[in-house]
Protein backbone atom coordinates (compact mmCIF):
# COMPACT_ATOMS: atom_id res chain seq x y z
CA UNK A 1 0.00 0.00 0.00
CA UNK A 2 1.19 3.50 -0.28
CA UNK A 3 1.73 5.42 3.33
CA UNK A 4 2.59 8.89 1.56
CA UNK A 5 -0.58 11.12 1.41
CA UNK A 6 0.36 13.57 -0.95
CA UNK A 7 -3.07 15.37 -0.99
CA UNK A 8 -3.53 18.20 0.71
CA UNK A 9 -6.80 20.72 0.89
CA UNK A 10 -5.14 24.27 0.37
CA UNK A 11 -5.15 26.64 3.60
CA UNK A 12 -7.01 29.81 1.88
CA UNK A 13 -6.73 31.62 5.86
CA UNK A 14 -2.72 31.43 5.77
CA UNK A 15 -2.60 34.53 3.83
CA UNK A 16 -5.42 36.18 5.52
CA UNK A 17 -3.38 35.79 8.95
CA UNK A 18 -0.06 36.98 7.43
CA UNK A 19 -1.83 40.27 6.33
CA UNK A 20 -3.03 40.14 10.14
CA UNK A 21 0.37 39.98 11.61
CA UNK A 22 1.76 42.02 9.34
CA UNK A 23 -0.43 44.21 10.32
CA UNK A 24 -0.05 44.41 13.58
CA UNK A 25 4.05 44.16 13.52
CA UNK A 26 3.57 47.33 11.30
CA UNK A 27 1.07 49.39 13.98
CA UNK A 28 4.26 48.53 16.88
CA UNK A 29 7.01 50.33 14.23
CA UNK A 30 3.61 52.98 13.23
CA UNK A 31 2.54 54.37 16.72
CA UNK A 32 3.67 57.30 17.62
CA UNK A 33 4.95 57.56 21.26
CA UNK A 34 3.59 61.37 22.18
CA UNK A 35 0.35 61.09 21.59
CA UNK A 36 -0.25 57.10 21.31
CA UNK A 37 -1.55 57.08 17.91
CA UNK A 38 -1.13 54.38 15.50
CA UNK A 39 -1.18 54.63 11.49
CA UNK A 40 -1.13 58.67 11.36
CA UNK A 41 -1.56 60.12 8.43
CA UNK A 42 -1.09 63.45 6.73
CA UNK A 43 -3.21 65.43 5.03
CA UNK A 44 -2.01 66.20 1.48
CA UNK A 45 -3.69 67.61 -1.33
CA UNK A 46 -3.14 68.33 -5.37
CA UNK A 47 -4.79 71.03 -7.70
CA UNK A 48 -6.80 70.48 -11.13
CA UNK A 49 -7.73 73.52 -12.77
CA UNK A 50 -10.61 73.76 -15.67
CA UNK A 51 -11.23 70.15 -15.49
CA UNK A 52 -7.72 68.97 -16.35
CA UNK A 53 -7.67 70.81 -19.27
CA UNK A 54 -5.38 73.59 -18.19
CA UNK A 55 -3.33 71.40 -15.98
CA UNK A 56 -3.99 68.05 -13.50
CA UNK A 57 -1.17 67.84 -10.58
CA UNK A 58 -3.43 65.00 -9.58
CA UNK A 59 -2.52 62.43 -12.27
CA UNK A 60 -0.77 59.58 -9.99
CA UNK A 61 1.01 58.44 -13.49
CA UNK A 62 3.02 61.00 -13.86
CA UNK A 63 2.40 64.43 -12.92
CA UNK A 64 0.64 66.16 -15.84
CA UNK A 65 0.88 69.49 -15.83
CA UNK A 66 0.69 71.99 -18.89
CA UNK A 67 1.34 75.61 -17.84
CA UNK A 68 1.91 75.54 -14.21
CA UNK A 69 4.49 73.62 -12.32
CA UNK A 70 3.15 71.31 -9.77
CA UNK A 71 4.39 71.77 -6.07
CA UNK A 72 6.45 69.99 -3.80
CA UNK A 73 3.40 68.97 -1.64
CA UNK A 74 1.66 67.54 -4.86
CA UNK A 75 5.23 65.99 -6.15
CA UNK A 76 5.43 63.91 -2.73
CA UNK A 77 1.45 63.24 -3.48
CA UNK A 78 2.31 61.55 -6.74
CA UNK A 79 5.21 59.61 -5.04
CA UNK A 80 3.45 58.42 -2.14
CA UNK A 81 0.42 56.89 -4.99
CA UNK A 82 2.24 55.32 -7.47
CA UNK A 83 3.84 52.86 -7.69
CA UNK A 84 2.03 51.21 -4.13
CA UNK A 85 -0.81 53.41 -3.02
CA UNK A 86 -0.65 54.61 0.11
CA UNK A 87 -3.45 57.06 -0.23
CA UNK A 88 -7.04 57.59 0.60
CA UNK A 89 -8.94 59.91 -1.62
CA UNK A 90 -10.89 61.78 1.20
CA UNK A 91 -12.63 63.94 -1.82
CA UNK A 92 -12.42 66.95 -3.83
CA UNK A 93 -13.49 70.83 -3.65
CA UNK A 94 -13.79 73.72 -5.38
CA UNK A 95 -10.85 75.99 -4.41
CA UNK A 96 -10.76 78.93 -6.28
CA UNK A 97 -13.78 80.51 -7.65
CA UNK A 98 -13.91 83.80 -10.06
CA UNK A 99 -16.58 86.04 -9.75
CA UNK A 100 -18.62 86.44 -13.02
CA UNK A 101 -21.61 89.34 -12.52
CA UNK A 102 -24.64 87.10 -11.77
CA UNK A 103 -22.29 84.68 -9.95
CA UNK A 104 -19.43 82.70 -9.79
CA UNK A 105 -17.39 79.85 -11.57
CA UNK A 106 -14.89 77.40 -10.56
CA UNK A 107 -11.82 77.64 -11.89
CA UNK A 108 -9.44 75.43 -9.37
CA UNK A 109 -10.54 72.39 -7.64
CA UNK A 110 -8.62 70.10 -4.98
CA UNK A 111 -8.33 66.61 -4.15
CA UNK A 112 -7.23 65.84 -0.41
CA UNK A 113 -5.74 62.62 0.76
CA UNK A 114 -5.01 61.03 4.10
CA UNK A 115 -1.19 59.64 3.26
CA UNK A 116 -0.06 56.47 5.32
CA UNK A 117 3.55 55.34 6.00
CA UNK A 118 2.69 51.70 4.38
CA UNK A 119 0.38 49.96 2.35
CA UNK A 120 -0.81 48.12 5.40
CA UNK A 121 -1.33 51.34 7.33
CA UNK A 122 -3.74 52.74 4.50
CA UNK A 123 -5.46 48.93 3.86
CA UNK A 124 -6.29 49.40 7.67
CA UNK A 125 -7.21 53.07 8.37
CA UNK A 126 -9.70 52.40 4.75
CA UNK A 127 -11.18 49.24 6.06
CA UNK A 128 -10.98 49.80 9.64
CA UNK A 129 -12.26 53.05 10.25
CA UNK A 130 -16.16 51.71 9.48
CA UNK A 131 -15.71 49.29 11.87
CA UNK A 132 -15.76 51.88 14.51
CA UNK A 133 -17.73 54.72 13.32
CA UNK A 134 -14.83 56.91 11.50
CA UNK A 135 -14.26 58.21 8.45
CA UNK A 136 -12.04 60.42 6.65
CA UNK A 137 -13.98 63.91 7.25
CA UNK A 138 -14.60 66.19 4.86
CA UNK A 139 -12.05 67.15 1.41
CA UNK A 140 -11.65 70.87 3.26
CA UNK A 141 -11.14 69.86 6.56
CA UNK A 142 -9.97 65.76 6.49
CA UNK A 143 -9.56 63.51 9.30
CA UNK A 144 -6.27 61.63 9.22
CA UNK A 145 -5.43 61.16 12.49
CA UNK A 146 -4.14 57.72 13.90
CA UNK A 147 -6.33 54.63 15.89
CA UNK A 148 -6.15 55.67 19.26
CA UNK A 149 -4.78 52.36 21.63
CA UNK A 150 -8.22 51.53 22.17
CA UNK A 151 -9.77 52.16 19.50
CA UNK A 152 -7.16 49.39 17.66
CA UNK A 153 -8.10 47.08 19.68
CA UNK A 154 -11.32 46.98 18.77
CA UNK A 155 -10.94 46.64 15.25
CA UNK A 156 -11.48 42.75 13.87
CA UNK A 157 -8.92 41.87 11.55
CA UNK A 158 -11.10 39.16 9.98
CA UNK A 159 -13.24 41.74 8.49
CA UNK A 160 -10.34 43.04 6.61
CA UNK A 161 -9.08 42.10 3.48
CA UNK A 162 -5.17 42.10 2.93
CA UNK A 163 -5.42 40.82 -0.77
CA UNK A 164 -3.80 43.95 -1.78
CA UNK A 165 -0.87 43.50 0.55
CA UNK A 166 -0.50 39.52 0.48
CA UNK A 167 -0.85 39.34 -3.33
CA UNK A 168 2.66 40.24 -3.44
CA UNK A 169 3.94 37.12 -1.71
CA UNK A 170 1.30 34.84 -3.06
CA UNK A 171 2.29 32.71 -6.36
CA UNK A 172 0.21 32.01 -9.20
CA UNK A 173 -2.25 29.03 -8.75
CA UNK A 174 -0.56 27.69 -11.98
CA UNK A 175 2.77 27.70 -10.20
CA UNK A 176 1.44 25.81 -6.42
CA UNK A 177 0.13 22.96 -8.67
CA UNK A 178 3.78 22.51 -10.44
CA UNK A 179 5.13 22.88 -7.36
CA UNK A 180 3.08 20.19 -5.81
CA UNK A 181 2.90 17.82 -9.14
CA UNK A 182 7.10 17.81 -8.35
CA UNK A 183 6.82 16.99 -4.77
CA UNK A 184 3.97 14.03 -5.75
CA UNK A 185 6.36 12.88 -8.44
CA UNK A 186 9.59 12.80 -6.64
CA UNK A 187 7.83 11.34 -3.79
CA UNK A 188 6.45 8.59 -5.95
CA UNK A 189 9.83 7.83 -7.66
CA UNK A 190 11.48 7.49 -4.05
CA UNK A 191 8.59 5.15 -2.88
CA UNK A 192 9.68 2.82 -6.55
Amino acid sequence: GSCNNTTYTPNADFLQSYGGLAGLQQAAKDMDSVDLRIFKGSDLRCRIAFGQFLFDCCDSNGILNKLVSCNAEEEALAAQRSPVDKSVLVGEYCSSRISLGLGSVCVQRKQTYCVYGSLLARIIQKQGRPQIGLNFGAPESPDCTGFTVDQFATLDFNRIDFTEFTSQFAMPAGDVQKIVNSFQQKISQGSN
